[in-house]
């Protein structure tokens, strides 16, 4: 059996104003920064957003907003030369706050060619190309197919017209019958401009194009997380 709580016309109406207050609180705080993702923004406290721009929120939540955006479309990488593997995500100017941390993840596969080559992937973040690392051509057997995930993450430790940003890109590649194999790279106190717009993206280049190898992003992801 429930228990029944009753409630009188009067005590109604005020539970419903309290609940229009608590609304009318949460858009003030949303519609406070300068700029909001496009589509689909998932927001922490199991809050979700929808916006009109392409850009990434400043506003936040209890003092923090946890914010990211997604993209499907696949890009494919053939060349011997650093190119954009990932969407390429705008972040707004004057964006990053002390410590702002964005993460940007991809994932997708690949296949060796037939002659095997090494292949470096490279973080791009605040224009900035930072933070690689690189594998070896006996990452993946001749003509074989892997897959892969990429994490790449950029903290505005002291934003500004001359800031300073850090930078760290982990991932792994698995060859379709093989093991996952871990790299790391890392780059400390990098100059950036925090004041201006600026793009986020992951690069990757084969060592030779001979062989034909080519690498292919299914999705990436890029969050934005704290102040």
């Amino acid at each position: 059996m429930v228990n029944a709580k009753s409630y009188t016309p009067s005590q109604i109406l005020a539970d419903i104003a309290d609940i229009r207050g608590q609304i009318a609180h949460m858009q003030q705080n949303f519609q406070g920064g300068n700029a909001v993702f496009s589509g689909n923004v998932q927001v922490g406290f199991g809050l979700e957003v929808f916006a009109e721009t392409q850009l990434i929120p400043s506003f936040a939540f209890e003092g923090y907003a946890i914010c990211a955006l997604t993209d499907g479309s696949p890009v494919t990488v053939t060349q011997a030369t650093a190119t954009r593997l990932t969407n390429s995500y705008t972040i707004p100017a004057n964006d990053a706050k002390t410590n702002t941390i964005y993460r940007l993840s991809a994932w997708g596969n690949g296949s060796q060619g037939s002659t095997a080559q090494g292949i470096t992937f490279s973080l791009f973040g605040f224009n900035s190309q930072q933070a690689s690392a690189a594998y070896a051509s006996s990452f993946c057997s001749i003509t074989a197919g892997f897959g892969w995930m990429v994490r790449g993450i950029f903290q505005a430790t002291t934003p500004g017209s001359s800031g300073s940003a850090q930078y760290t890109l982990d991932m792994d590649i698995k060859q379709n019958s093989g093991t996952a194999v871990p790299t790391y790279g890392h780059n400390d106190a990098i100059t950036v401009n925090t004041t201006v717009s600026t793009n986020a993206y992951i690069m990757a280049a084969w060592a030779s194009t001979t062989g034909a190898p080519t690498i292919t992003c299914s999705g990436s992801m890029l969050e934005r997380i704290g102040p």
